[in-house]
């Protein structure tokens, strides 16, 4: 797969329907489970509470990850073939 590629694939992948459900379902049943323990479970609150955190940081990160491919095709894509490398600073991670 060339870099053009992976990064077209990675846009389409925030607004992918199937991404969305998978972490509104995983909240959902954390969010759930919270709701149901009493005061004398605080320890397991917690517990599902900093998962529900959790979630939230791994997909934002995940996300930023598909950003960055989609800004990169579309640097690509709107570069001079001699410009497209080297990647800018953010592609490569710094």
């Amino acid at each position: 797969m060339t870099p053009e590629e992976r990064a077209a694939l990675a846009a389409q992948m925030i607004d992918n329907p199937v991404w969305i459900e998978a972490f509104a379902t995983l909240k959902d049943a954390y969010l759930a489970k919270v709701m149901l323990l009493g005061p004398e479970h605080d320890k397991e609150r917690y517990m599902f509470c900093e998962a529900l955190r959790q979630i939230d940081i791994v997909k934002s990160h995940v996300e930023r990850t598909f950003e960055l491919g989609a800004a990169l095709a579309q640097e690509i894509a709107e570069a001079e073939p001699e410009n497209v490398f080297p990647l800018p600073n953010y592609a490569l991670g710094a």
